[in-house]
């Protein structure tokens, strides 16, 4: 009997058995289309399920019929004559203006034309995804395990977040590989790599060289200037970094049966208090509104992209964020009176009988509710500029010739030169960082 049950035990685990997951594909276009489509063909055959999100106006990805490939048609307003507009002048370009020694500035001028057009369509695609609340909620309903992107075509990343499935990019090339560089930190020394559409082989003479430096700086100011449009888009998208932060503890805290209450401002702009949400919220009066919250973002994006602390424009960069901070303080300061100061509101928490308050010390006065409640609090943070409050507060150590200060674009792996500007960081941040919360001492000794 025995021997029985160890040959039948034996036959089962030989037995090729897969259990598929669901794939979900963000869209893509022209030859990135090619790239994905090959895996998309390899996940079929291995037995999993493919989701592939298509635009109306999709130009190569035409749906198929197959039991294991989905294909999730959504709205755009563009046909798709616009789709093949966009890689013909990119084409055309490309062919007419090539990127020699003579023709070089019309090359990337008209070229800037091309990707701001291709960034359009792009903000219509993303848009037709995240604003089609019908359409998200039928991809969470899927349960998906992963979702697989091209980081060329924006947004898939966002679609993640929002669907809280990881995500993985594959690409088959950018121009001069401007994304693996920047964003994937692939090493690409302009001396012995050529750049990615510039003609150039490995064995490059001097003049080619030179030729390749001057093609990979280009490509990375182009790079910079025409996708830095995103940033503001992303932060929106994603409700604000912070509270993204605390919202991922909200769920999990939701999911193990906690009973979860939310402060947040009448004029909050990303804090959504729908009625179907298992959260409780308690809104605090202010008089400012949500443009103000608005164009404080936007303001502080536009101001680390165009006055980023370099040699040449520390200072600017310093003034304009003293500013912003100091706009910051007064709005805080309204929050907090909202509701240290409300005392219908502080007697309704009291009644709450709660066990812990859980804050995000870049927006202040929590600590200072939890006392006044009289109930433990922890502090959960995302990051904060060069790691001053980590450092400061939370007394993390981060010596500056190894740790990159957060926001700086360091890596680990610096340079002298890139020790030097990390060095120099650390106590600028430190400077700012005394300067502003210096002002909260006398809020606090009030309480």
């Amino acid at each position: 009997m025995l021997n029985n049950i160890l040959i039948l035990s034996l036959q089962i685990s030989l037995l090729r058995t897969t259990l598929g997951g669901n794939v979900l594909i963000w869209p893509m276009e022209g030859s990135h289309w090619l790239n994905i489509k090959i895996i998309i063909d390899e996940l079929i055959e291995k037995e999993h399920n493919v989701t592939v999100l298509v635009a109306s106006g999709a130009l190569f990805i035409t749906p198929t019929s197959n039991s294991s490939l989905t294909f999730e048609m959504y709205k755009v307003s563009f046909g798709k004559e616009r789709i093949e507009g966009v890689i013909r002048n990119f084409v055309l370009t490309w062919l007419e203006n090539g990127p020699s020694p003579s023709t070089i500035w019309r090359f990337y001028q008209e070229m800037a034309i091309v990707i701001e057009d291709f960034h359009m369509v792009s903000r219509e695609i993303c848009d037709g995804v995240l604003e089609n609340q019908k359409l998200m909620e039928k991809l969470k309903k899927r349960k998906f395990e992963v979702l697989l992107l091209d980081p060329v075509f924006p947004c898939g990343d966002i679609v993640a977040l929002k669907l809280g499935i990881p995500f993985m990019y594959s690409l088959r090339f950018s121009p001069a590989s401007t994304v693996e560089k920047h964003c994937g930190k692939v090493p690409y020394p302009p001396s012995y790599v050529p750049a990615i559409l510039s003609e150039l082989t490995d064995q490059m003479t001097f003049s080619d060289r030179i030729r390749n430096f001057i093609s990979y700086h280009l490509q990375d100011y182009m790079f910079e200037t025409l996708w830095k449009s995103w940033d503001s888009y992303y932060s929106k998208a994603l409700d604000g970094s912070h509270w993204l932060n605390i919202k991922l503890i909200l769920e999990e805290l939701i999911q193990r049966n906690h009973n979860v209450t939310v402060l947040a401002s009448s004029a909050t702009l990303f804090i959504n208090s729908n009625f179907d949400s298992p959260v409780n919220f308690e809104t605090i009066p202010v008089s400012y509104k949500k443009s103000n919250i608005d164009s404080l973002i936007e303001h502080m994006i536009v101001l680390w992209i165009d006055h980023r602390p370099t040699p040449l424009t520390l200072w600017a960069f310093y003034k304009e964020l003293g500013k912003l901070l100091d706009t910051f303080f007064r709005i805080n300061i309204q929050i907090c009176d909202g509701v240290l100061n409300n005392s219908k509101l502080m007697a309704k928490l009291h009644k709450g009988d709660f066990a812990v308050l859980v804050a995000d010390p870049v927006t202040i006065c929590g600590d200072l509710v939890a006392l006044k409640l009289g109930i433990p609090f922890i502090f959960t943070l995302r990051f904060s500029p060069a790691s001053t409050v980590e450092r400061h507060c939370g007394k993390i150590p981060a010596p500056a010739s190894y740790v990159p200060a957060a926001l700086s674009e360091l890596t680990d792996q610096m340079t002298f030169g890139e020790r030097v500007k990390n060095t120099i960081s650390y106590p600028l941040q430190d400077y700012i960082f005394q300067s502003y919360w210096g002002e909260w001492n006398s809020y606090y000794r009030k309480f």
